[in-house]
């Protein structure tokens, strides 16, 4: 819902969020580093290159994984103040409702069930036939 080609003014992601994310990353990064290079299991003398190929993919993702769950709401909701959604409320009606409909499932086999009425067809030749 955000124009294209606009400066990040209006943008919430660029107002603070993605700098949030890469603060705690880049954190979560050195200190990752420095208890390697304490554990004497990276060289201290080592270059970044040296040491940023002994870090693999799996823990990265894990980094910004952990760093994204540790950005708060307030964050989130200031940094889309600061574009002008200052007015902007969490609808809770839709999670009330999700949980009503959840209520509604009374035990895993009716859940499991769920599906069970639905359409669907066995081969190409059913398709045919419905049409």
């Amino acid at each position: 819902f955000l124009p294209p080609n606009t400066t990040s003014i209006i943008k919430p992601l660029d107002m603070g969020i993605i700098k949030n994310l890469k603060v705690s990353y880049r954190m979560k990064l050195v200190n990752f580093i420095l208890e390697k290079i304490e554990g004497k299991l990276f060289d201290p003398a080592a270059t970044a290159n040296q040491i940023s190929g002994k870090i693999n993919i799996l823990q990265v993702t894990q980094f910004v994984s952990e760093s994204w769950q540790e950005i708060s709401c307030t964050t989130v909701m200031n940094c889309f103040a600061r574009c002008g959604f200052s007015n902007f409320v969490c609808p809770q009606l839709e999670l009330t409702e999700l949980n009503e409909q959840f209520l509604l499932i009374q035990n895993y086999n009716e859940f499991e069930n769920i599906d069970e009425n639905a359409p669907c067809f066995d081969n190409n030749e059913d398709i045919c036939v419905m049409l």
